[in-house]
């Protein structure tokens, strides 16, 4: 009895091994058809770029990718730079600057008044 469940058992994991096995065998073969699909757009994108009017336009795009890159990093250092709070060094000699050029104002303002 416990002979005949065993011979059971083992024939039914051939089965499942057997089934697996089948299973690997077309995922290989789907594996093997994906890289020669991929192989193949390689081979169109190379070509592709050898067109001497992709190939400018793409040097072009390329170009003013860059361009676009290197304006965006210049106004990010102009904003940092233009960026101040009253707390930091550079904006309490702004604060102090502006204070005294607006008493300078309206003194020459008073001046201006009692010279008429």
């Amino acid at each position: 009895e416990e002979l005949k469940e065993l011979r059971r058992r083992e024939a039914a994991l051939q089965v499942a091994l057997a089934e697996r096995n089948l299973e690997a065998a077309e995922l290989r073969r789907e594996a093997g058809a994906a890289v020669v699909a991929g192989e193949a757009s390689v081979v169109q994108l190379k070509q592709l770029l050898l067109d001497p009017a992709v190939s400018r336009e793409y040097a072009r795009l390329k170009g003013e990718l860059e361009e676009a890159q290197r304006d965006v990093k210049k106004l990010q250092e102009e904003l940092a730079v233009a960026h101040f709070s009253q707390e930091s060094k550079i904006g309490r000699q702004l604060m102090t600057k502006c204070r005294a050029l607006a008493d300078e104002n309206e003194e020459m303002g008073r001046e201006l008044t009692e010279g008429k």
